[in-house]
């Protein structure tokens, strides 16, 4: 795979501009007060408060992440990288794979949380060809944003 140059907009100045969005701590702390308010995890799932994962999800003091949080917010990220032609999609002639990768919040109502405003898209990975996720070719693309997430999980956001 040829060297491109990435450019990555870095987690921590997009997420300051998102959470000074009007509404947007409003919204991350209901959706904590629903999952910590569930007694158990519910068995029918409705939404993303329903689930598993952010009932016995655990923060890196061991305490759970969502139930234990006191007066902070816990944030839950969906992470996504799709993979378009940048030429149009012809049956013959050039091809070219260009992808994005992107990330919206869980704790948004589904009503907005694919709204682009509130998308975070820490870069494009430009082509011609997309990486070989067998040869797990991908891993530096994403490597600041997993080292901007582990700090956000580990030291928090002030």
């Amino acid at each position: 795979h040829d060297l491109n140059t990435f450019e990555y907009y870095p987690f921590f100045d997009w997420f300051g501009k998102f959470l000074s969005l009007p509404g947007i701590e409003d919204y991350g702390d209901r959706f904590c007060d629903v999952v910590g308010n569930h007694q158990t995890i519910p068995v029918d799932k409705v939404d993303e408060t329903d689930g598993r994962f952010v009932h016995e999800f655990c923060a890196q003091d061991g305490e759970l992440f969502v139930a234990d949080r006191g007066d902070e917010g816990r944030w839950f990220f969906i992470l996504n990288a799709d993979f378009f032609n940048a030429e149009g999609n012809r049956i013959r002639g050039k091809t070219s794979s260009t992808g994005m990768i992107a990330m919206t919040c869980l704790n948004l109502p589904l009503q907005i949380r694919n709204d682009h405003a509130y998308i975070y898209i820490p870069g494009i990975i430009r082509g011609p060809h997309e990486p070989n996720a067998n040869d797990a070719e991908h891993r530096h693309f994403l490597r600041p944003l997993v080292d901007d997430l582990l700090k956000g999980y580990t030291r928090g956001v002030r």
